[in-house]
């Protein structure tokens, strides 16, 4: 059997191919378009690692429908069980059920609701299954504080993009590096064990920091604590760096932040919601960092762990863009 040219030549094949963003459906037609260019089978099953049988069925679906009968072939697997009352109660399950309700959901109480409601016997696992499908992925929770104001958030967020076309804006925090960090994940040969050391000495440094997500701009100081003193330090620092212009520096709302002693000069400081850290992007920068301090040899003294933090911090002030990207605000107002 080989293709017909009803529905198409090599040259058809060929556009086909380059149109759509299916992989397998790029190798169908390429392998027809190389039997219609005369390919011995031999070579265009060894080109494309199938077999005969396989070779066949595309040939088949070609000559019978076309790309359509093509790309869409024959399906593998049983039906679905899953109908489309039951999946839309699915959707409307997961997206209306609020966690203060006390109900988990989970695939064996989707399961458990599709069996009384639609009579389904859908196992957790095909439950999931179907999830992932309709583009829904289990993750855990992140932790909001109840007395969090969502209001006062999107109020921030507009008055953000007013402060942007003001002048520069940057974003400051502090941030601690231990010297013994928690274990991460490591790969080891099944049935072996990994060891992580620590010290036990309780070495700690602080930085402080200021970064202008527009620009990529980085300030930062190794401290050994964080009060008003060491932020004052920190704002003349800042003061003498920015050039004495005009700044905005958005800030949280620690108490040493808004002693009235401060001397901000030419900064203007603007302080966020409270409880609402995901506002600052330079708390994923400080991920960053932490993630490339992570060792699994910890530093012997806190010169070694100040020279460790030192190489990281250089690598950004070297790297304007890769602070832009880390930093890239993505603000979205409800």
């Amino acid at each position: 059997m080989e293709p017909g040219e009803e529905f198409g030549g090599p040259e058809r094949l060929l556009a086909l191919s380059k149109e759509t963003k299916d992989l397998q459906l790029v190798q169908r037609c390429l392998a027809l378009r190389m039997l219609m260019l005369g390919e011995p089978r031999e070579l265009v099953m060894a080109a494309f690692g199938i077999k005969w049988t396989t070779l066949q069925k595309w040939v088949r679906f070609w000559n019978e429908g076309g790309i359509e009968k093509l790309a869409v072939g024959k399906p593998s697997g049983c039906p679905s069980k899953m109908t489309t009352e039951a999946r839309d109660f699915v959707v409307t399950l997961v997206e209306f059920t609020h966690p203060k309700t006390g109900e988990k959901i989970t695939g064996r109480f989707v399961s458990g609701r599709l069996k009384n409601i639609f009579g389904l016997s859908l196992t957790s696992g095909a439950v999931r299954y179907h999830l992932r499908k309709m583009g829904y992925s289990r993750i855990r929770p992140r932790t909001l504080p109840v007395a969090r104001n969502e209001e006062a958030i999107e109020e921030f967020k507009i008055d953000y993009w007013a402060l942007y076309s003001w002048c520069d804006v940057w974003f400051f925090d502090e941030t601690g590096i231990e010297n013994d960090a928690r274990p991460r994940h490591v790969w080891v040969k099944k049935g072996s064990k990994a060891a992580w050391l620590y010290r036990g000495n309780h070495i700690r440094e602080n930085i402080v920091g200021a970064v202008c997500p527009a620009t990529g701009d980085l300030e930062t100081l190794i401290m050994p604590r964080n009060d008003a003193g060491i932020f004052q330090l920190f704002l003349d620092y800042f003061k003498e760096r920015t050039g004495n212009r005009p700044v905005v520096l958005i800030l949280d709302n620690a108490s040493w932040h808004k002693v009235k002693k401060l001397d901000w000069g030419n900064v203007v400081p603007v302080f966020l919601p409270p409880y609402a850290p995901e506002l600052n992007p330079i708390e994923e920068l400080w991920k960053v960092i932490k993630d490339r301090l992570c060792d699994p040899t910890p530093a012997k003294s806190h010169d070694e762990l100040q020279n460790r933090i030192m190489i990281v911090l250089r690598e950004l002030f070297e790297d304007k863009k890769q602070v832009q990207s880390i930093c890239k605000l993505n603000y979205k107002i409800s």
